[in-house]
C-alpha cells in the first residue's frame, strides 16, 4: 500500500535556464523531502480526526510514514503505513481492507495466525469474541478486545495442553482455569445439534458452592472471516490530494530559501 512520489529535476531545470543546474536541484532534492514530511502528516491528522475511524488506536493515528531517495537527477518519496509486525500487527496490514482499495476481507491478526498454526483454529475460520462474557475485557467506543486477553487465552490453551492447570482450579483470571478449543461443534455424541456447541475456544468454570462440577462459557466462537465496509476513499487519495495541493508552495518556499541563502 506504499504510494511513491517521483518528479524529474531536469524538467523544472529546462525551464529555468538562469539558475545552476546544481542549485535547482538541491531545491528540488529539498522539495521532495519536505512535502514526504507533510504528506505523511496530513494522511496522519485525517487518520486522526473524529469520525474516520471508530476509536482508532494510537498506532494508527502516526502510522503513516515515508521514505525519500534522492540523487542522480531523480527525487522519490514512498509514503506507505508501517510495515514493521515485531512488536504488533502492523497498520500496513489492518488498514488495507478499509483503505487500501482492494480486497475488504478482515485482516488476520497475530492472533489470528497463531490460533491456525497452534492448530487451534482451521483456516477457513475466525475468532469472534464474546463480549458478553465479563472476562472478555474491552475498551473504546467500538469496544475493542484488549491485547491482554489474546494474550492469556493463549497462555490458558497452552497451559491447559501441558495439563499443568487443575481440573478444579479457581480463579478471576482468564489462564487461572482451563481453557479449550474446539473446531467442530460438540460434542458429537449429541444426537441434536442444538444440544452441540458452537466451534471456538471456552472456559471451564466451576458451578458455585461446588469443588468438582463444572460448566464452559465461551470466550471466543468461530466463523467465517468477515468483511469491512471499504471507505470511499482511499489511501492513494489522501496521498495525492495533500500532494496536489502542496508540491508546488512548498517548491517555491525551497526555491525561494535557497536563493535567500546566495544573496547573504
Amino acid at each position: 500500500m506504499a504510494i511513491v512520489i517521483e518528479y524529474n529535476p531536469k524538467k523544472f531545470i529546462k525551464e529555468i535556464n538562469k539558475y545552476e543546474k546544481k542549485r535547482m536541484r538541491f531545491v528540488s532534492y529539498k522539495t521532495i523531502e519536505s512535502l514526504a514530511f507533510k504528506v505523511s502528516t496530513d494522511v496522519n491528522k485525517q487518520f486522526s480526526k473524529s469520525g474516520f475511524f471508530i476509536d482508532p488506536v494510537h498506532l494508527t493515528k502516526i502510522s503513516t510514514v515515508f521514505k525519500t531517495f534522492t540523487g542522480n537527477n531523480k527525487a522519490e518519496a514512498d509514503i506507505f503505513p508501517i510495515d514493521d509486525e515485531s512488536k504488533g500487527n502492523a497498520p500496513i496490514k489492518y488498514l488495507y481492507p478499509v483503505i487500501g482499495g482492494g480486497s475488504s476481507l478482515v485482516y488476520q491478526t497475530r492472533f489470528v495466525k497463531w490460533l491456525q498454526a497452534n492448530n487451534y483454529m482451521n483456516k477457513n475460520q475466525y475468532p469472534f469474541a464474546n463480549k458478553a462474557n465479563p472476562i472478555i475485557k474491552t475498551t473504546g467506543a467500538n469496544n475493542r478486545v484488549l491485547s491482554t486477553v489474546y494474550a492469556n487465552v493463549q497462555r490458558a490453551l497452552r497451559a491447559t495442553d501441558a495439563r499443568t492447570v487443575k481440573y478444579n482450579a479457581q480463579g478471576e483470571n482468564i489462564q487461572d482455569q482451563r481453557v479449550f478449543a474446539m473446531k467442530t461443534r460438540f460434542p458429537k455424541k449429541a444426537k441434536k445439534k442444538s444440544n452441540r456447541y458452537a466451534p471456538g475456544i471456552y472456559r471451564v468454570s466451576l458451578q458455585k458452592g461446588s469443588t468438582y462440577k463444572t460448566f464452559i462459557q465461551p470466550l471466543f466462537t468461530y466463523g467465517k472471516r468477515p468483511s469491512v465496509k471499504p471507505k470511499a476513499v482511499t489511501f492513494f487519495d489522501l496521498v495525492k490530494k495533500s500532494s496536489d495541493k502542496n508540491v508546488g508552495k512548498i517548491f517555491i518556499r525551497e526555491f525561494e530559501k535557497n536563493e535567500a541563502r546566495f544573496r547573504n
